[in-house]
């Protein structure tokens, strides 16, 4: 981690002849994780770390930021007011919901995101997730672990994903790689999305078409949940929906917490309208102590790390300055990074 409270420069030696563009990094990274992004960072750029020692500490550092990079932290109207030299505001990842777009919009600066970059590892935890709730993997392993042997216990409640049907919500990039996946376990797969892909392109991915939403939830046997928080998809999952759903079937969540209804959730996995979920994302995260999640068994969780792979870090990394690269060239960002 960078010393010297968090405001100074990281890496690159300054060059006279090349103009020095600098990127505010808003998040406090661990430091490997910092040492893989710095890897990465190209000729001619500076990173900062965000200095929260007092409230307007990292609005004067806006004021000389040529770019702005979030991970998880909130891109407020004040910083973006602040921004003089202002070119772009760039999310890590693609749930650009913390980032204020109006105020962006107001100033004409560009919000961009890694379209695509860390799709492969959500897919694959996504797969995770789904095998884990099927197989019942958590509670095999803590009753093997606590000196029970289950071998027949949880054979009725575990489940084959072969010729299950699989409903996809949001087929963009991460949605696409995990029908790419599920090709392999020969699953049905189907997809809902306001922006259907190609017949030639279903049939690359193996999907067998699109439907509309609600014939998605209430026919599948596992919904997988890969669409953008908005204000349409906030709240998607309530209870009218978890009531529609098979009393066999299990949700995963790997896109945004409040997509979700959390409480509805709750009712639905305790009064075995559903079978399980498997879940990455929550409506607060860190997630309370007190989250009645935390008590079912039926449930497995992880810390929305679906995409931190070490894998992944690099490839982030790269296409966000990637796009700041081209901004400081005065070349626009390719349409598939920019959130419109």
């Amino acid at each position: 981690m960078n010393g010297g409270g968090g405001g100074g420069p990281i890496s690159l030696q300054r060059r006279h002849s090349v103009t020095m563009y600098k990127i505010l990094l808003l998040d406090q990274l661990s430091s490997g994780m910092l040492a893989l992004v710095k890897r990465e960072l190209p000729t001619g750029f500076e990173l900062f770390l965000a200095d929260k020692s007092t409230p307007d500490a990292v609005l004067r550092q806006a004021a000389e930021t040529d770019f702005i990079l979030t991970i998880s932290e909130p891109v407020t109207p004040e910083m973006i007011n602040a921004g003089k030299r202002l070119k772009l505001i760039h999310q890590w990842g693609v749930g650009y919901e913390k980032i204020n777009l109006d105020a962006a919009r107001a100033k004409s600066i560009p919000v961009a995101r890694t379209t695509g970059a860390n799709a492969v590892a959500v897919a694959e935890h996504t797969i995770l997730l789904i095998l884990a709730v099927y197989r019942q993997l958590v509670k095999a392993d803590n009753m093997v672990r606590s000196g029970t042997w289950p071998r027949w216990d949880l054979r009725l409640k575990s489940y084959e994903l072969m010729g299950k049907m699989v409903g996809i919500v949001g087929f963009g990039a991460v949605g696409r790689e995990v029908a790419k996946r599920l090709k392999a376990f020969e699953t049905k797969t189907y997809y809902y999305d306001v922006y259907p892909a190609t017949p030639e392109q279903e049939k690359t991915l193996g999907v067998l078409g699109s439907l509309p939403l609600d014939e998605l939830i209430n026919t599948s046997d596992v919904v997988v949940i890969n669409c953008p928080l908005n204000e349409q998809t906030r709240g998607l999952m309530n209870t009218d929906r978890f009531k529609a759903m098979k009393k066999t079937a299990i949700l995963v969540n790997c896109a945004r917490g409040p997509i979700v209804d959390e409480k509805a959730l709750y009712w639905a996995l305790t009064q075995g309208e559903i079978l399980g979920a498997g879940l990455d994302v929550f409506e607060r995260e860190p997630i309370n102590a007190d989250n009645p999640l935390l008590t079912l068994t039926n449930v497995i969780l992880s810390p929305h790390t679906a995409s931190a792979t070490r894998d992944t870090i690099g490839k982030l990394a790269q296409r966000a300055f990637e796009n700041m690269r081209r901004v400081s060239e005065g070349l626009k960002v390719e349409q598939i990074y920019v959130v419109d």
